[in-house]
């Protein structure tokens, strides 16, 4: 449940949401000129990865949810998506990261942790290639919520 009396929250969650909704729906589309239908079981998984809780799931954790093989899922990932299982939820990771630093003023190692990383090293590694600077570069050149939603104090306040 997302309070709405935090309107960057509630933001957030729904860039989130669309950018989810896009990877699923119409990518698949515009690189198979609109032929491409994901099997049921598959759609499904992706809709559970796409929860930041599933972020830590393993392949093993895929098999057992989707009672497919391992190497089913990772077929059925490079048919599908082009890409592993693994670099699959890294993307969402990152993606959702790059977006938590542009939205919150939460501490990285926060959101990093949130994100599903366990490792501080792999993930500024991770980030790093992935957006060219670290994640406290990334917040200073594209993290505007904090600052333009920052309340100038009143005349009033006294110090």
């Amino acid at each position: 449940c997302i309070p709405l009396s935090s309107p960057a929250l509630v933001r957030m969650h729904l860039r989130h949401l669309l950018l989810q909704i896009f990877i699923e729906h119409f990518i698949p589309v515009l690189m198979d000129g609109g032929t491409r239908a994901y099997p049921r079981w598959f759609s499904q998984l992706l809709e559970w990865l796409n929860d930041p809780v599933h972020f830590t799931a393993t392949l093993d954790d895929l098999a057992q949810i989707s009672q497919n093989t391992k190497e089913h899922i990772c077929r059925t990932f490079r048919r599908h998506l082009g890409t592993s299982p693994s670099a699959y939820v890294n993307a969402l990771r990152l993606n959702y990261v790059a977006n938590m630093l542009q939205h919150s003023d939460h501490p990285v190692l926060d959101i990093a942790f949130e994100a599903g990383f366990q490792s501080v090293s792999r993930f500024y590694d991770v980030f790093k290639r992935e957006f060219k600077v670290s994640p406290l570069q990334y917040r200073r050149q594209n993290g505007t919520w904090f600052v333009a939603n920052a309340q100038a104090p009143s005349p009033e306040a006294k110090l």
